[in-house]
């Protein structure tokens, strides 16, 4: 009897297999995973690609984060089911041909966006003499509604000359093709009906420029060629518009001018190097504006907007001259690299910066 009680003893102080110990880990893992909506919350930036629009990111990553939920069994805390299921929000809009920074919330991380929706923001745009078009844009939807001689702009001394104008608070009129609304409308909507800024009699409102300058290249004072294409970087309050901004110098260069490409480079804290990087099929991994290659001093082409793997015409465009590719395939984002990123931003942005948001705002001025 003694040695049955002490086979018994021995038995039940025997160790259990190390399998049985790390399945027991990852069941409990998953199923504290599937007790929570968010496996991450919190604020991150996405470099948001060509052709897309702002809601089309946030569309995207939301369909992301839920789809992960519903496989994980997540609890569902709407008591309206038309409402999104998760919570995620952008911090300021970009033009669909617009590329860059757009600061992105998830789940509480949407309640601090207000910010960086009224804070300070940085662009590189490129600025091409002799035209305008309706939407002061190369949007291929755009018609041309002014051409002007450009042929005594030969030097760069002469465009930086009047870059100072347009910095502190000046007035600023909106463009027609913009989210702004008049009487209920938004005024793209009106625009496409062909309404002028004219017409919709469009009031100029106040906004802030803190930095404007030229992205400097030498002139070749032998050859006193007019300069059609040049690049300036601008540093601006919330509400300004560059297409704007970019019509009202050609006006002082005493010609025409539109926008032909525009990166966002800087956002709060976010910086380019910050982003989620995109990849796609169709426009391959997205280059940033100071990483494409430029075939002539001081001129960027509407091929080099796009990535090296893709060409103009390898890109298709709708009836409304909408690139055309499926979001909702035509993306690396995974949930993996999303909740990588809000921790990366947690942990190596906000937390080492946590006495300066990088963001100018009335109240610190």
């Amino acid at each position: 009897m003694e040695k049955d009680d002490n086979n018994n003893n021995n038995q039940s102080g025997k160790k259990r297999p190390l399998s049985a110990t790390t399945s027991e880990t990852t069941t409990k893992q998953q199923k504290q995973q599937s007790q929570v909506l968010y496996l991450e919350e919190g604020l991150f930036a996405v470099n948001k690609p060509l052709g897309w629009t702002s809601q089309d990111v946030v569309g995207k990553l939301r369909h992301i984060l839920e789809d992960d939920a519903k496989i994980r069994g997540a609890p569902d805390p709407r008591t309206k089911k038309r409402r999104p299921w998760m919570k995620v929000g952008h911090g300021g809009t970009l033009d669909p041909l617009a590329t860059g920074v757009l600061v992105c919330g998830v789940g509480s991380g949407t309640k601090n966006l207000q910010k960086y929706l009224v804070g300070s923001k940085s662009y590189r745009a490129e600025i091409t003499l002799g035209y305008q078009t309706s939407t002061l844009d190369a949007d291929v939807k755009g018609e041309i509604v002014e051409e002007k001689s450009y042929d005594h702009v030969t030097s760069y001394e002469l465009i930086e000359k009047v870059l100072p104008d347009f910095t502190g608070n000046i007035q600023q009129i909106p463009p027609v093709f913009s989210a702004l609304k008049r009487d209920g409308k938004r005024l793209y909507e009106l625009g496409r009906k062909g309404q002028t800024a004219e017409d919709l009699k469009i009031e100029p409102r106040e906004v802030t420029i803190y930095d404007l300058k030229l992205i400097q290249k030498e002139d070749d004072k032998e050859s006193k060629k007019p300069i059609q294409t040049f690049c300036i970087e601008v540093e601006c309050g919330g509400g300004t518009y560059i297409r704007s901004l970019v019509r009202d110098i050609g006006i002082a260069l005493g010609t025409v001018a539109t926008m032909t490409q525009l990166e966002r480079t800087k956002q709060g804290q976010f910086f380019l190097d910050h982003c989620l990087p995109y990849s796609s099929t169709v426009l391959g991994t997205v280059a940033t504006m100071t990483q494409l290659e430029r075939t002539k001093q001081g001129q960027f082409f509407l091929d080099h907007c796009l990535p090296y793997s893709s060409t103009v015409e390898e890109v298709k465009h709708d009836e409304e001259g909408r690139i055309i590719f499926d979001k909702r395939k035509d993306c690396d984002w995974t949930v993996s690299t999303i909740n990588e990123a809000i921790r990366d931003c947690r942990e190596n942005i906000l937390q080492n910066n946590n006495d300066d948001d990088g963001l100018r705002s009335s109240n610190k001025e």
